[in-house]
């Protein structure tokens, strides 16, 4: 073959390995490995396990009881599933990159970007169908609810759950692309997940100090992940004896937080995988 006919470099990634064959690759490695099995597992059992707490914590016909079987479920959400989904991602292009395997797949035709693509996807997929899963199976638990209490709230809850699963994806796809190893990896992807949870705290306590008005820093607390998530979930009504709150952001602000930050995670991974030194 002359090397007129030969196919270029761009040819042959254009016609190489795609994020379909990539994603494919990586459910097949999430079903086999032990992480990916819990990861799916605390997905469905998380928002059962606080919409079960909600239920024995009062009577279903009780509407302002049966809204806290809403609150326990955000709250045990909240709690477990952002973390397994970032520690769930965070080991992928880390761990490929210490074992050598990402080398090999580099050297095959396929641009790093669909790389990053198809393993952000793949995680994105799997945690969102375990957190699909988990919120079908709670729905399950308020079909003896009053109209009065509404599904409305319920399916904000699993809407703005899911927008909060991609983000943390996202965010653990950065984390994967910027370090080598799974150990450093899994350790910045505690500290990523431990600032988005304490930062609404964190402005709180800033806001104080610089004398700044009680709505200023929480707004503030409100541009993180996690924060967007509570301002956007909470029902500050299905606790007894708490004064009612009108968020300060709109769902719609909250929503725009959420997949801002996964714009920011994959923006990220890219630039940093593009970069690497493999």
């Amino acid at each position: 073959m002359t090397d007129r006919n030969r196919p270029s470099e761009r040819d042959l990634q254009k016609s190489g390995v795609g994020v379909a064959q990539l994603i494919r690759h990586e459910l097949l490695v999430i079903r086999r490995s032990a992480l990916g099995r819990t990861t799916v597992a605390v997905c469905v059992l998380a928002p059962v396990f606080g919409a079960l707490l909600g239920v024995s914590n009062g009577s279903p016909r009780d509407p302002v009881a049966f809204r806290s079987v809403l609150l326990f479920a955000w709250l045990s959400t909240s709690a477990v599933v952002p973390l397994a989904a970032i520690v769930a991602t965070a080991g992928v292009v880390a761990g490929a990159a210490e074992t050598g395997t990402l080398r090999l797949l580099v050297g095959l035709p396929v641009r790093r970007e669909r790389i990053v693509l198809g393993a952000f996807l793949s995680r994105a997929l799997v945690v969102l169908c375990g957190t699909t899963l988990g919120t079908l199976a709670t729905g399950l638990l308020l079909v003896a609810a009053p109209p009065a209490v509404g599904w409305g709230r319920f399916v904000g809850f699993g809407v703005f759950t899911a927008l909060l699963v991609v983000s943390y994806v996202a965010l653990g796809t950065a984390v994967t692309t910027s370090v080598r190893g799974r150990t450093r990896a899994f350790g910045l992807a505690l500290a990523v997940f431990g600032v988005s949870v304490v930062w609404p705290q964190i402005a709180a306590s800033v806001g104080e100090t610089l004398s700044l008005s009680a709505s200023t820093h929480h707004v503030v607390g409100t541009l993180s992940p996690f924060g967007a998530y509570a301002q956007a979930i909470s029902d500050r009504n299905a606790i007894l004896g708490a004064a009612p709150t009108t968020p300060l952001l709109g769902t719609g602000a909250n929503a725009a937080v959420l997949c801002a930050w996964t714009l920011i995670g994959l923006v990220v991974a890219r630039r940093q995988f593009a970069v690497a030194d493999l």
